[in-house]
């Protein structure tokens, strides 16, 4: 797909298609809402109303492949699964587009296909919005369009959505690569397919991981992982059959392209298991991914007050407790350590009382998230979050907008696009409210509150709170 298609395709799933099926009965099935998690959202194609059971028996199987699949399993706190039900008129999937099956999926010579046209037609019905969020949770969040078929095969849309029939979880768990971590088909044997990975230009759509152009050891995205002793390219022969190099074939071509080893999912939806390269970059995805993007940051369960990311325009705060929450349940816990005015704090873990603090002056969070499954020292996470501690209110400067939000009129702010989009917003009274999206512009986000709470905003912004926080 070209970008102007994809764009169009993103745009008109923000609303999914209504036709005439009933709108989402879309619930939380297993994880924690809210915070750095990724949702994956499983929803109906091809299923009756009498099918119900069926489909939701289905959805639970493909959760157990999922947490049993590595690095899923590992990290499995980074993710919150739901279900988003709705018949559709007839059961199956057809050869063609059809109104008769919710989201006009359809095979195409026995494989899953989108039809763009049809998400087109129906931009701008509000029916379908996931447990009470704002349309745009549907939009921005991965999905798994699950086909009441037994076709095999499966497709992924702009990295964000995957179009898979029932029962067949190895080729699930392959398009996951594709969605989670933009990794790339390490197959070749389709010399005409047109490239899934590099534009014509040669640039890229989303960073490569597990292909290269190049045999020059330097230019592997993977060097850290091949020995010395490997030759490149690596030929496919018994003694290299563990290895880690440079194998000829992939992205559907078997020459000019080359991938990590002969033993990946990425490889074959057959295989068990992804290989260290795969397994590496899906890693890093999950422990950067952040209020909805990937970045090279942290995930984290709380972060209160928003800090910010620059020491040289850092968030005031007067009292009360800086919370930088992990998410529990990591094979490796994130690091986190604290510094005051550039000395290390001992016995400090999540919380930290400002009261404790000697004077005023520059905090800092520091966080690093290691794994064993990591070895590239460019994909290891990392954040440094700032706050300016000034206990007297007389000497506290004048409050400024954070780097990345603008305000635009009364309640309303815009949000630049690399900035994680706040969910709450303190006022002046101590008072906690709700912030939604209300539009996507080329410049950001536009967010309002549910009253003005002018500059007070940008004094307290909270990036998340999964629950009521009002006893931190």
């Amino acid at each position: 797909m070209n970008r102007d298609l994809l764009s169009m395709v993103a745009l008109v799933f923000s609303a999914l298609v209504a036709r005439s099926h009933a709108a989402f009965d879309c619930k939380l099935l297993a994880g924690k809402e809210r915070a750095d998690r990724i949702p994956l959202i499983f929803y109906a194609a091809g299923y009756t109303q009498s099918e119900r059971a069926k489909y939701e028996a289905d959805v639970d199987e493909a959760i157990a492949e999922i947490r049993k699949a590595s690095p899923f399993r590992e990290y499995l706190g980074h993710f919150s699964f739901y279900r988003a039900w709705t018949p559709s008129l007839r059961s199956g999937v057809l050869d063609a587009p059809s109104d008769s099956v919710f989201a006009d999926v359809f095979l195409m010579e026995g494989a899953p296909r989108w039809n763009s046209d049809g998400f087109w037609k129906h931009y701008g019905d509000t029916a379908f919005t996931c447990a009470g969020r704002h349309q745009n949770f549907i939009m921005s969040n991965r999905g798994i369009f699950l086909l009441n078929s037994d076709a095999s095969g499966g497709l992924t849309i702009s990295h964000n959505w995957t179009v898979q029939s029932r029962h067949h979880w190895g080729t699930l768990i392959h398009e996951l690569g594709h969605v989670l971590a933009g990794l790339s088909d390490e197959y070749g044997g389709y010399p005409g397919r047109p490239s899934g990975t590099w534009l014509s230009d040669g640039s890229t759509y989303v960073p490569v991981y597990n292909l290269t152009r190049s045999i020059q050891r330097d230019l592997i995205p993977w060097k850290v992982w091949i020995a010395d002793t490997v030759p490149l390219p690596t030929p496919p022969d018994p003694q290299h059959y563990h290895d880690i190099g440079a194998f000829l074939g992939g992205d559907y071509q078997d020459t000019g392209v080359y991938h990590p080893t002969t033993d990946c999912r990425m490889l074959s939806s057959s295989l068990d298991r992804f290989c260290p390269v795969c397994r590496e970059a899906i890693t890093h995805r999950i422990l950067s991914y952040t209020s909805g993007y990937f970045f090279n940051r942290i995930a984290l369960d709380t972060v209160i007050p928003i800090p910010s990311l620059s020491r040289w325009d850092s968030t005031v705060v007067t009292g009360g407790k800086v919370v930088v929450r992990r998410i529990p349940g990591d094979t490796v816990p994130v690091s986190l350590r604290w510094r005051f005015n550039g000395g290390w704090l001992t016995g400090v873990r999540e919380t930290l009382d400002i009261a404790t603090l000697p004077g005023n002056g520059a905090l800092e969070a520091i966080l690093e998230g290691a794994s064993p499954f990591i070895r590239n020292p460019d994909l290891v996470p990392r954040d440094t979050f700032y706050w300016s501690v000034h206990k007297s209110t007389a000497t506290m400067p004048r409050s400024k907008p954070m780097d990345g939000i603008r305000r635009m009129g009364p309640g309303l702010f815009l949000v630049a696009q690399d900035v994680p989009v706040p969910q709450w917003a303190r006022g002046a009274n101590g008072k906690r409210v709700s912030l939604r999206v209300v539009a996507r512009t080329a410049d950001g986000w536009l967010v309002r509150g549910a009253s003005d709470f002018g500059e007070a905003l940008f004094l307290d912004l909270e990036r998340d709170m999964t629950n009521s926080a009002g006893g931190l």
